[in-house]
């Protein structure tokens, strides 16, 4: 966090220096690792307006494309002129602004997460289709603060508390999301702003009462010493989570083998071995990623997986999260859980089933199709003659491995098994080239998961 510097009884607030912002890009992405394509999320606030306007000289600086992305709300009558007017401040100094709109449902609960997380999706699929890597956002140490004391009233545990990531990878589009602001104060980033002779609007909603965020925040205005001691508190949090994500990747690397038809191989036994900490999270991981969630089960609901998992017998079966468990002697496999799995329409030639298995198909053919997963169908839809030649790969499964694997169907029935590397020549034509791979949301580990 920046210092600020105090004089006659007033801040004197220096902003952010071009190497300072320099040196924050370079924490995130070391060794001139930043895409040449990167966008920014801007609401048109001080926060956002600072962040862009610091982007857009480090861009030039460095031969980036910078693109901003603000949304159209709709919550409140003057967003649509709020956003037109960001877009306009943007492109008279030369960054292309593209202004995304959200219709809001007429649900008025938890409307600031819904209006968010919509926030989030728009502008992370526009990235995703635009082929942007990277999504900056003007989180700052303030914001940090107030998501602490959020989350501690919410009961979070150490992942929670450690808060927001200065860089971290979005679970359902793959873009990483950065946030280099995270050790600056909000003063500092209206100080970019006056320096670059622009304004910025104010959100009513910011100082609204009726949330608790903006109940938290004018709260901790008035104690500045005790924001700074939980600044230091969510920093050992964050230390901490690091830690436990390193140990709990070198643990599951050592009990669990992960297969390309998405399911794993548990050694019980060694699983047995690591404290009640890691062996929890190597729970909620494997679930995580196996049932294709962007994030893991919640601690609190992990409970009774984990009694099930220490007292399961041989041969028995439970079920959490969307994936099933079976014990067979010392190896428990946990699988997709075909029944949690619902049919999906196929609309393009590559695309994502479950969250966790990229498709590519070589043509879309003229029939509709869907995916969906095979069940307890067996191979009864092969022609006899087949079944024999596709029985052995097959049968080498887990029995719920099997029923979770994805098919393509028409109405006339099942057209492929990619896994089986089996095609309905009717419908794909003579050897097609489907491809399958098994890539969940969120790897269970820093780079990607190991699978044999």
């Amino acid at each position: 966090m920046k210092t600020v510097k105090k004089h006659n009884n007033r801040s004197d607030i220096s902003g952010v220096s071009a190497a300072e912002f320099a040196a924050a890009v370079t924490e995130l992405f070391p060794e001139n690792t930043l895409p040449e394509k990167i966008a920014i999320g801007v609401s048109g606030g001080a926060d956002s307006m600072a962040l862009t306007l610091l982007l857009a000289d480090y861009a030039k600086e460095t031969g980036r494309q910078l693109t901003a992305l603000t949304v159209n709300h709709n919550l409140r009558a003057a967003a649509k002129d709020e956003a037109a007017q960001t877009a306009h401040i943007l492109k008279k100094r030369g960054i292309p602004c593209h202004i995304l709109d959200w219709q809001p449902t007429a649900q008025k609960t938890a409307i600031q997460k819904r209006a968010r997380d919509a926030r989030y999706r728009l502008m992370t699929e526009y990235c995703r289709e635009n082929n942007i890597p990277v999504l900056f956002l003007a989180h700052h140490a303030g914001d940090q603060a107030e998501t602490f004391w959020m989350r501690l009233q919410a009961g979070s545990g150490i992942d929670g508390l450690a808060c927001m990531e200065k860089l971290r990878r979005e679970p359902e589009s793959g873009i990483l999301i950065a946030r280099p602001l995270l050790n600056f104060e909000k003063d500092d980033l209206k100080a970019v702003c006056t320096d670059h002779g622009t304004g910025w609007i104010e959100d009513p909603s910011n100082t609204a009462p009726q949330y608790l965020r903006s109940r938290i925040r004018k709260t901790l205005a008035q104690m500045p010493s005790e924001k700074i001691k939980i600044l230091q508190t969510v920093a050992l949090f964050g230390r901490l989570r690091e830690k436990l994500r390193r140990e709990t990747a070198a643990a599951t690397l050592d009990c669990a083998i992960f297969y390309p038809e998405a399911y794993a191989a548990l050694h019980r036994n060694v699983w047995q071995g690591y404290p009640a900490e890691i062996r929890r999270r190597i729970l909620q991981n494997i679930v995580r990623d196996l049932a294709g969630k962007p994030y893991p089960p919640r601690t609190r609901t992990v409970d009774n997986a984990l009694e099930n998992l220490e007292n399961i017998p041989d041969h028995g079966v439970f079920t959490f999260g969307g994936c099933i468990f079976e014990r067979q002697g010392d190896t428990v496999f946990i699988c997709r859980e075909a029944a949690a799995t619902r049919p999906e329409s196929v609309t393009k030639t590559a695309f994502l089933f479950g969250r966790c298995f990229r498709i590519e198909l070589p043509f879309l053919p003229e029939k509709p199709l869907f995916c969906n997963v095979l069940g307890t169908r067996g191979l009864s839809f092969l022609p006899a003659a087949q079944r024999k030649n596709f029985a052995k790969k097959y049968k080498s499964l887990p029995r719920f491995a099997r029923q979770a694997l994805p098919v393509l169907e028409s109405a006339d029935g099942i057209a492929a098994v990619p896994h089986l590397a089996w095609a309905n020549s009717a419908v794909f034509g003579e050897n097609p080239s489907i491809s399958v791979r098994f890539r969940p949301p969120e790897a269970i580990f820093d780079e990607d998961i190991e699978i044999v």
